[in-house]
């Protein structure tokens, strides 16, 4: 709550709205649990792999020992078969991952929403959070499934896994971005072209970081 020049009128802020759900953002949103699950399922699958030479190096595992003070790596893990480990890296992991990330979106978007709404208050203009939404889980249905293909395509050239890794994120990662702001920006006012920009500094900066 804000106070205005007259002491005796209150002046309420507005908050930014939430948005209503109907079949389309229901459908995008299923879509986009299902792209976060493509995107990190291979990803589990190099973890596998890395785990499995663990269990079996018995180098690795005294050294583990060495570091816990006595707690043994071979141990620990042999009482999961093969089979078990890889259920649990190809299919529990994932959707834990799944519903991780998901939870990260969200606050993700709840700022980037907050920062826009804001942003075209004090400009007086029209903020419609279900276009936002729309356009937003759209470039991260891209950002996911990119990554995802990504991480498919290194599973057969495992050697170019680290570096390329990378590059597709960052590439995927900003082509999402421009998805995002031309999509947005459609039918908009070339005027609010830079100032849409400006609000995107924060949320694109803090994607570039964390993808």
């Amino acid at each position: 709550m804000q106070y205005n020049q007259n002491p005796n009128v209150y002046y309420i802020r507005p908050k930014t709205p939430k948005l209503k759900n109907d079949a389309v953002t229901v459908i995008l949103k299923i879509l986009l649990l299902g792209g976060i699950f493509f995107s990190v399922i291979f990803t589990d699958i190099f973890s596998f792999n890395s785990l499995f030479l663990y269990k079996i190096s018995s180098g690795t595992s005294d050294y583990f020992s060495s570091l816990t003070g006595g707690a043994n790596m071979l141990d620990a893990l042999s009482v999961l078969d093969d089979g078990m480990l890889l259920t649990s890296y190809k299919v529990i992991v994932p959707i834990v991952m799944t519903l991780l990330y998901f939870g990260l979106y969200i606050l993700y978007v709840k700022l980037f929403a907050y920062l826009m709404f804001n942003q075209f208050m004090v400009l007086g203009a029209e903020f419609n959070i279900r276009k936002f939404r729309i356009c937003l889980d759209c470039s991260f249905i891209f950002l996911t499934l990119a990554i995802g293909f990504g991480d498919l395509a290194f599973t057969f050239y495992p050697t170019a896994y680290t570096v390329g890794k990378i590059l597709v994120n960052l590439f995927a990662a900003v082509a999402a971005l421009a998805i995002f702001f031309f999509s947005y920006t459609r039918k908009m006012e070339k005027k609010y072209y830079p100032i849409v920009l400006h609000i995107m500094m924060i949320p694109a900066i803090t994607l570039l970081l964390f993808v």
